[in-house]
């Protein structure tokens, strides 16, 4: 329940996030940036369990891809699925959020084990279809999360962005 949306030009990376946070029937938002942080040289857009997307933050401020290549963000990916397993005690539990991640200036998709890089817009989330359709029209990032919060009963403003000088 969210919406991730990135664009990539010449000169930036820009990200942008909606701010719903949701537990049962429960909705908050706030300015948090629960769903898109920076640490450690690493930009991470996240949509789904806030567990999956705090514990990426924590991983991320003591470890980081040995590259920017796919397999580099694979081989991150597993890592980090392996400590997320040992961290919360149960060997069989897998991540099912998504994820953007920006890394030595390449934006990577993943979904599970689905890792594919990204080289002009996309977005992730329950917004994803409304953000896609503005990226292709060309908004930027906010407004496309900006429709998504319109017209998605999953994705509620306020709007937080982030920009990655390349």
């Amino acid at each position: 329940m969210s919406c991730i949306a990135v664009k990539i030009t010449s000169t930036s990376i820009s990200m942008a996030a909606d701010s719903i946070r949701v537990s049962g029937y429960t909705q908050s938002k706030d300015h948090s940036k629960s769903k898109l942080f920076q640490v450690n040289d690493i930009s991470i857009g996240h949509s789904g369990l806030c567990s999956e997307g705090g514990l990426l933050y924590l991983y991320c401020a003591t470890h980081k891809p040995s590259g920017s290549t796919e397999l580099d963000i694979v081989n991150f990916f597993s890592d980090f699925t392996d400590w997320y397993r040992k961290k919360l005690g149960n060997g069989g539990i897998k991540l099912e959020g998504e994820f953007l991640i920006v890394f030595q200036g390449k934006v990577y998709y993943i979904i599970e084990f689905c890792i594919r890089e990204v080289f002009n817009t996309y977005a992730i989330g329950a917004g994803r279809d409304f953000a896609l359709a503005a990226l292709s029209l060309g908004a930027s990032p906010e407004k496309a999360v900006e429709v998504a919060c319109d017209l998605s009963i999953y994705c509620e403003q306020p709007i937080n962005m982030i920009e990655i000088p390349l």
